[in-house]
């Protein structure tokens, strides 16, 4: 906003102060309106970073779900696998099929409204409280992408060593048994922390 000086030439004293007041008023003014609206910005950038992060953060709820499902699909099926091992080990092929019937979905979880609203710097006007919500949910969200990302190579490498085995030693077999149930704590892993990710999530956007 431009501000500028009345017009005219001053007679006195008493005009000078008046042209001077006028100007300081209408300084002040300006800034006034110049910090209503850069409050209003922020106001804006807070209330859209909300609603993408609740929009986020209720699909990364859905596919945690779908996951932790398959989770423990898979990790039942570790277990029986692990029950049979001496028996399945003298079939090498049963073996194989069980092996290959495992199939974790290690899903994938959105962070863009965060990380986008951490360049724009809206999270540096957002309610400290809010705030505190939203950063334990997408840390549940990384912590859980972690364990995901961790158990894919221990899924892989099960999958590598009993597709490569036609027979099994006493040692063979302990090793395979071994890769399963490091599969399996990697997976159990990856329960726990989905626990305190669906919980971070409730915290941050309710059941909606």
């Amino acid at each position: 906003m431009d501000i500028h000086p009345p017009l005219g030439k001053t007679e006195s004293l008493k005009e000078f102060f008046t042209h001077i007041l006028i100007v300081t008023v209408g300084i002040l003014i300006a800034l006034s309106l110049e910090g209503v609206r850069e409050s209003w910005r922020e106001h804006v950038a807070v209330s859209e970073a909300r609603e993408s992060f609740r929009e986020e953060l209720k699909l990364n709820r859905e596919q945690l779900a779908k996951d932790q499902q398959n989770v423990r699909q898979v990790d039942a099926q570790l277990d029986q696998i692990i029950s049979a091992m001496p028996q399945l080990a003298r079939s090498p092929a049963a073996l194989e099929k069980r092996v290959l019937e495992l199939q974790p979905g290690f899903y994938f979880f959105r962070t863009t409204s965060w990380e986008s609203a951490m360049s724009s710097g809206a999270l540096a006007h957002m309610n400290r409280k809010e705030l505190d919500g939203f950063v334990d949910a997408y840390l549940g969200v990384k912590n859980y992408q972690m364990a995901s990302q961790g158990a894919f190579p221990e899924w892989a490498a099960v999958e590598t060593y009993f597709q490569s085995h036609h027979s099994y030693s006493s040692a063979e077999e302990a090793e395979g048994e071994q890769k399963l149930r490091t599969l399996k704590m990697g997976l159990q892993v990856m329960q726990h922390l989905g626990e305190e990710m669906s919980a971070g999530i409730e915290e941050a956007v309710g059941k909606s």
